[in-house]
């Protein structure tokens, strides 16, 4: 398989399941830029992605961490028939495996580096835990919960697992108000046993004791296409 080639050019324009030159292209290019001047050509624009890319602390190039990359599906939206293709990734020291996306913009193929990043760096488990706080949007996936240690709490407040494929054995509960806004939208929106590709906006409070605890404020995306 593609996947096997310890080269990131291994996505093998040869294969008839490989995608169109361009979507490769722009990864690799994505892969080897050196400066985020040069990687922002290969991006998907985003109004903040430039500047986040500037701040960012690891410069490197993305494809110095990785070891090659396979295709994993090919989607087109019904609104602008352009195509948008899931890559898997994997990187060299850990063989820890995460999807990048690649979408057509109508004037060529872009990578969406914030979703890029985030789950290459496990920017999830990171904000939780405290070691990441340049941004709060994040990509991840949603389920219902419900908080079984105190009961109480279900009362006024709506419970969620967040989940992210950039931080595997890692799960996050966050809450948010019953009665807010965002409460009922999400109540309505949201069933139990589903889950749910969100860009969540999350605040990290502290709470009884002293102990972290997150908060749900905000969706700022109800999926992860941009």
């Amino acid at each position: 398989g593609t996947d096997e080639n310890p080269a990131p050019e291994s996505a093998a324009l040869s294969d008839p399941a490989s995608p169109p030159l361009s979507a490769a292209d722009a990864l690799q290019s994505f892969l080897d830029a050196a400066s985020p001047e040069e990687r922002i050509l290969s991006c998907l624009p985003a109004p903040e992605s430039a500047e986040r890319m500037r701040l960012y602390p690891d410069q490197s190039p993305v494809g110095a961490a990785v070891a090659g990359f396979r295709l994993l599906s090919t989607t087109t939206a019904a609104e602008t028939n352009r195509q948008r293709l899931a890559f898997e990734l994997r990187l060299r020291e850990s063989s820890r495996v995460f999807p990048a996306f690649v979408q057509n913009t109508g004037e060529g193929f872009g990578v969406d580096w914030q979703a890029c990043i985030q789950f290459k760096d496990s920017l999830l488990r990171r904000f939780c835990e405290g070691s990441f706080d340049l941004w709060n949007d994040l990509y991840v996936i949603l389920q219902r919960g419900h908080n079984y240690e105190d009961e109480s709490a279900n009362e006024t407040l709506h419970w969620f697992i967040l989940s992210s494929p950039g931080s595997p054995g890692f799960d996050q509960r966050v809450f948010v108000e019953r009665d807010s806004e965002l409460g009922r939208e999400l109540d309505s929106r949201f069933e139990f046993q589903k889950e749910y590709q969100v860009v969540a906006v999350l605040d990290r409070q502290t709470g009884e004791g002293g102990q972290p605890v997150m908060r749900l404020s905000g969706i700022a995306r109800f999926h992860w296409e941009l």
